[in-house]
């Protein structure tokens, strides 16, 4: 497909997936921003900058050497990088140039890693397996509750919220449980302190349902497969 049909394509992709998250936003009057970051894991550099040509400025990456190759090219455009993907503590000093948000800390030993080697204050969410699937990375809510104090003490991070994903299934009642009991635990770490700041960020919701996290509170939206379908 030539760079023509691709922008048409992606503009019509993006503009439908727009209108769904003010949808979602109305349905439960929501007056505060929902943040579109744009999966770019399975594609090309000139397709992000595509993106960039449609307004798209958030991208989210999970392999550590194709964030390198595609930064290495798009190091001076305007955008905003999301570490999205399970990050091995012996490639931290290779994400933190690149990324301004790590979503996917999972443990005490990576929250250590960051802060011992960032310069800066290094964003991060916590990575919570809201639903206990040996499948999936982080903490369990009850774990979190007990190590956060921890993390929170840690120099060169900033708990800015959490970080979940619903279980792949077509059930949107059971995505939406899941996506609530992950709001409402971000509430009461950031009304205890450990989340330092007043909007809590919460990056929930992918292509299949994105619109019912939306109504259950994520500030950040995940979606790949249904910008680039």
């Amino acid at each position: 497909m030539n760079d023509i049909l691709t922008l048409e394509r992606l503009r019509c992709n993006i503009s439908r997936i727009q209108d769904q998250i003010e949808e979602a936003r109305s349905k439960v009057n929501r007056s505060d921003e929902v943040t579109l970051v744009a999966v770019t894991k399975t594609v090309c550099v000139n397709t992000i900058k595509l993106l960039l040509e449609l307004g798209i400025r958030n991208i989210g990456e999970n392999r550590v050497q194709s964030a390198q190759d595609k930064y290495r090219v798009l190091s001076t455009a305007k955008l905003t990088w999301h570490m999205i993907g399970h990050l091995q503590t012996n490639k931290t000093k290779l994400v933190l140039p690149i990324f301004d948000m790590i979503h996917s800390v999972d443990s005490i030993k990576l929250a250590k890693k960051i802060s011992e080697c960032s310069i800066n204050t290094t964003k991060i969410l916590l990575q919570v397996n809201i639903s206990k699937e040996d499948s999936k990375h982080g903490f369990y809510e009850k774990q979190l509750q007990d190590k956060i104090l921890e993390i929170s003490t840690l120099d060169n991070i900033k708990i800015c919220g959490l970080m979940t994903m619903a279980p792949f299934t077509d059930d949107m009642d059971t995505c939406r449980k899941y996506f609530r009991k992950t709001r409402i635990l971000g509430e009461k770490l950031r009304d205890k302190g450990y989340i330092k700041q007043e909007k809590l960020e919460l990056s929930m919701g992918m292509s299949r349902d994105f619109n019912v996290a939306i109504e259950e509170g994520a500030t950040l939206v995940r979606v790949g497969s249904a910008i680039f379908k």
